[in-house]
């Protein structure tokens, strides 16, 4: 892949923000797979679900002081586990939420919960594949079943053109490591041949700060390149019991900086992190024990492919 200049990418997103442009809200905390880029297996913080009461308190302070701000349930958890997850994005729409994404393995969607997936507002869903094969696929998100993903997958995307639907906007995810490498050209052309329309997600796999091994090719946490981690800059992650950890990598909460039953989005952003982030604009990236050995900031190296869309029928 042409992998442009990193720092010269990122460069109009490194600044202070107001409020988090994106919010990523673990509503649970619980996964059907054991993925082997991820770090959930290793998780020891307690596992749970978010009430509905602290999903609305999130959902209202972004309605009010920022509607563009991104809402993504995700982190450590598959979204599809959470009984209330129609209702939840549901409400989020009707509040005023500009933008609302899903990140899923899609392996627990039940296609007779298609109305509810349609009618809930969702914007985009992102969807983890990582392989071409169903031998590649199975070993790095065992114990999934690619023939199982592409039936719902279609499933839902086959519906929606059926039905005229715009929404939700669709991508395929492949994270590129050791295991898969070898097929990435084989995703892509699958996808762009498929005939459905899909966007294609390319990047590398990174390491959760520290939390599991890094693709080889991508290793250099503390390379002399190194810029600020946009995503501790933008993004705000909340964990399921409403504690704010430092960014979205401190999967286990090593380092919290408040909690969301107790203060505003607003007050944690500008009092909890932003002592954080200034620190990495000023160039220093050894203050916090979680990002000397993490390479998230890294995570701008993506790339996106518009798949061909579906021929209209006769």
């Amino acid at each position: 892949m042409n992998r442009t200049d990193l720092k010269t990418q990122l460069a109009p997103f490194i600044r202070i923000y107001d409020f988090p442009t994106d919010v990523l809200v673990e509503t649970i905390a619980r996964c059907n797979l054991r993925c082997i880029m991820c770090p959930q297996a290793k998780l020891t913080r307690p596992a749970g679900v978010m009430s509905i009461d602290l999903w609305k308190k999130i959902v209202d302070e972004i309605a009010a002081k920022s509607p563009s701000t991104a809402l993504w349930p995700a982190l450590m958890g598959e979204p599809f586990l959470d009984e209330q997850i129609f209702a939840r994005l549901e409400y989020a729409k009707k509040s005023g939420i500009e933008r609302v994404n899903l990140n899923t393995n899609l392996l627990r969607f039940e296609k007779d919960k298609i109305e509810e997936l349609f009618d809930c507002g969702l914007d985009a869903m992102f969807v983890g594949v990582d392989g071409a094969t169903s031998e590649t696929y199975g070993k790095i998100r065992f114990p999934g079943r690619l023939d199982v993903l592409l039936d719902k997958l279609f499933f839902i995307l086959n519906e929606r053109d059926r039905r005229n639907l715009t929404h939700p906007q669709v991508s395929v995810q492949f994270i590129v490591m050791e295991e898969n490498e070898h097929e990435e050209q084989a995703f892509i052309d699958f996808w762009k041949n498929s005939g459905v329309d899909v966007d294609i997600k390319i990047r590398p796999r990174l390491n959760w700060s520290a939390g599991v091994q890094t693709w080889s090719k991508m290793r250099g946490s503390g390379r002399q390149d190194r810029i600020p981690c946009t995503w501790l800059l933008r993004q705000m992650a909340i964990h399921w019991n409403g504690r704010v950890p430092q960014c979205d990598a401190d999967w286990n909460g090593a380092t919290y900086c408040g909690d969301i039953n107790k203060m505003s989005i607003e007050d944690v952003w500008k009092k909890g992190i932003r002592r954080l982030q200034q620190e990495h604009l000023a160039g220093r990236f050894d203050s916090s024990g979680l990002c000397p050995g993490c390479n998230e900031w890294m995570a701008g190296l993506s790339e996106k492919i518009a798949a061909a869309p579906k021929e209209p029928q006769a």
